[in-house]
């Protein structure tokens, strides 16, 4: 039976990192569909960095808003927690300190939303249970799955890797067990922008007293991110004249016009490098050769001579050009034809290589070059 204290433990907000199971408590099965939107941007960065034939300084950017910054709550890619000089050691931040980005004048500004500031971060608040019920579901698994959970507060930033490594292994991972490295980039790069305009569609707002936020979480009766009864379970951010408020989204966003351009000019490298060239006739070389020489006559002062009388071959040849002259005239086949059609190669035409590429327009989305 969960006494008094527990139970009060947990409306206040004033908790640790709980033990294996934690406290079985109703919990409702939250945060579906935006763990979906979360899994697709995060696999679609992850296939751009990993795969993509684009600069390493882009990889670094993308990197930084999926994971976070080195001053900051970074996180590694297996799922711990590296916090920074952000975070004071023997404080108390709790979970609503973290996960809201957008009460800055706290004096916990230096970690106010640190959590969601990165897309791994986000994923901690919006997939991490506060409370267990073997019977209900967060982001798609089963608490009964589940081996941690996040009441309330935290000391310094030493938050548990157990609960991590439980999120990662039952959330995030599955996010990138499908990447796609034999796609090409321009594909890769079109599945990210798609991603993030997904969010950018379905992300509600809600009202925070006198404030506007974005919301991500199924969370009713919004009294925080807090987590407090198994409901506030969210991510949230403040909403300005209309634009839109979360870091990691508009990190990755402002890098896609570098990141198609950085495609563009690699698929026109391709192209170029892939146009085909005739083939050297076998037994001769690209070098060019010298030119032949023949032997003059001379007369006895050193003048070169000239024979009056052309060779025997000579007169043949005229004999049979003048011959064929007739016989094409006879057939009514102008002469002309005959000249302009042996100056070329019937068969030596110009191709001219197709070449697509994709751009961004004034609003964001891609578009084609025109040919």
């Amino acid at each position: 039976m969960i006494n008094i204290a527990t139970l009060l433990l947990i409306w206040i907000g004033v908790g640790t990192w709980s033990g294996d199971c934690g406290v079985v408590l109703r919990a409702s099965g939250y945060n579906e569909a935006v763990s979906t939107l979360l899994c697709d941007v995060f696999k679609a960065a992850e296939a751009v960095r990993k795969h993509a034939n684009v600069t390493e300084e882009l990889k670094d950017k993308i990197k930084v808003a999926v994971y976070g910054p080195s001053y900051g709550a970074q996180f590694t890619e297996d799922g711990r927690l590296s916090s920074g000089n952000r975070f004071i050691s023997g404080t108390q931040y709790g979970r609503q300190t973290v996960c809201e980005y957008y009460n800055r004048s706290t004096r916990a500004i230096r970690v106010n939303g640190a959590f969601v500031e990165n897309l791994f971060g986000t994923f901690v608040c919006v997939c991490t249970p506060a409370v267990t019920s073997r019977h209900e579901t967060l982001c798609g698994v089963l608490h009964g799955e589940r081996k941690r959970t996040w009441l309330g507060n935290f000391n310094g930033g030493r938050v548990g890797n157990a609960l991590l490594q439980d999120l990662w292994q039952n959330v995030i991972s599955k996010c990138t067990s499908d990447l796609q490295n034999y796609e090409d980039d321009m594909t890769r790069a079109s599945k990210l922008y798609l991603a993030l305009a997904a969010v950018r569609n379905q992300i509600p707002i809600r009202r925070a007293g006198e404030k506007l936020v974005y919301v991500l979480g199924d969370a009713r009766d919004l009294r925080g991110c807090s987590g407090r009864d198994g409901k506030d379970i969210c991510a949230a951010y403040e909403y300005a004249l209309g634009r839109l408020g979360i870091p990691w989204e508009k990190k990755l966003r402002d890098l896609l016009p570098e990141l198609f351009t950085q495609v563009d000019n690699t698929r026109e490298t391709k192209i170029e490098h892939t146009v085909p060239s005739r083939p050297p006739v076998p037994g001769t070389t690209n070098s060019p050769q010298p030119p032949l020489s023949r032997e003059v006559p001379v007369d006895e002062e050193g003048e070169p001579t000239v024979n009056e009388e052309p060779p025997g071959d000579v007169e043949n040849a005229v004999a049979v050009r003048g011959s064929e002259t007739q016989n094409r005239e006879s057939a009514g086949e102008p002469l002309e034809e005959t000249v302009k059609r042996s100056e070329g190669s019937p068969t030596s035409q110009r191709t001219d290589i197709p070449y697509l590429s994709t751009d961004i327009h004034k609003g964001g989305s891609p578009r084609a070059k025109p040919q």
